[in-house]
């Protein structure tokens, strides 16, 4: 298995140092950037807490983005892809030595999508031979819990995991998808906090199924 399909963990979760093999510089320059939660449940909030937190409600930096019926498209020479406003290129995180083509969040840094590629000649000698088979292999490789069967929505295959970040205690949750262009298979993954995904996936679902190759 190559590095890049634990690498792509350590990217989106910041992660597993060791079993990803990234660095703890590149973690920390990560880790700043990734949605985090209140290490109280609503459970455990007092009352205190509960009127706090309706008071910074307006200046809360991971509230959902409400302006997302605007959108706009980010291209690279490989492809164009359409995503909500406000949504833009963090390729600064993506470390020398990966096959990660872009990473893309949104404007308060809530999710982070991203796209990894591979030749479809370094599977020559596999049993790699269609799209579906590449799924299926990184199917078969997810480093999470509560790995989803694949399953199909609006025409794209695709599995979903859960990966707790034990180094910031926050379980995050991902959208896969795979595609391939002409040279290359993709990995397409949307990610988000365990508790705010299900508000994110029907967006995951539309940027990723925008992607068109070159």
């Amino acid at each position: 298995m190559k590095k890049t399909l634990t690498i792509i963990l350590a990217v989106i979760i910041a992660v597993s140092l060791a079993a990803c093999g990234v660095s703890s510089s590149f973690a920390d320059k990560l880790s700043d950037k990734l949605p985090t939660e209140s290490s109280h449940t609503d459970e455990e909030k007092t009352d205190t807490d509960k009127d706090d937190d309706d008071k910074d409600d307006a200046d809360n930096d991971f509230d959902l983005d409400t302006d997302v019926d605007k959108e706009t498209v980010l291209e690279t020479d490989d492809f164009k892809i359409t995503v909500p406003e406000g949504y833009h290129f963090m390729n600064s995180l993506i470390p020398d030595d990966s096959d990660i083509d872009s990473i893309i969040t949104d404007k308060k840094n809530n999710v982070l999508v991203t796209l990894l590629k591979e030749k479809i000649s370094d599977f020559e000698d596999t049993g790699v031979k269609t799209v579906d088979d590449y799924l299926n292999l990184h199917h078969e490789s997810a480093k999470g819990t509560n790995v989803s069967e694949i399953e199909e929505k609006n025409g794209e295959k695709y599995f979903t995991y859960e990966f707790l970040n034990e180094d910031l205690g926050y379980t995050y949750k991902y959208l896969t998808i795979c595609r391939k262009s002409d040279s290359h298979y993709w990995v397409l993954q949307g990610g988000a906090l365990k508790s705010s995904y299900d508000d994110y996936e029907d967006t995951f679902f539309d940027i990723l199924s925008s992607v068109e190759f070159k």
